[in-house]
């Protein structure tokens, strides 16, 4: 299992779990992460569509933060 973890920056948190529900809508389910002081979400896989389905979580990824209006995304890492 690999996992990456994003810094939310306030931005995708504030719109109601949007974000997560449009992925989801799109075949990928993504966590949002409680583990860290500052907002995150992880991505994670464990299996279920292996290495061949990066590519398209990926994808589902950038086609939501595009139609969200989201242009930058930190690669700070988290606290």
């Amino acid at each position: 299992m690999a996992v990456a973890q994003y810094v939310d920056e306030g931005r995708l948190a504030a719109r109601g779990g949007r974000f997560y529900q449009e992925v989801k809508k799109r075949g990928y389910i993504l966590y949002p992460g409680k583990l860290t002081e500052v907002d995150t979400f992880r991505v994670g896989c464990i299996g279920h569509f292996g290495e061949a389905g990066i590519p398209g979580a990926v994808a589902a990824i950038t086609d939501t933060l595009k139609a969200m209006g989201v242009r930058r995304v930190s690669t700070e890492a988290a606290a």
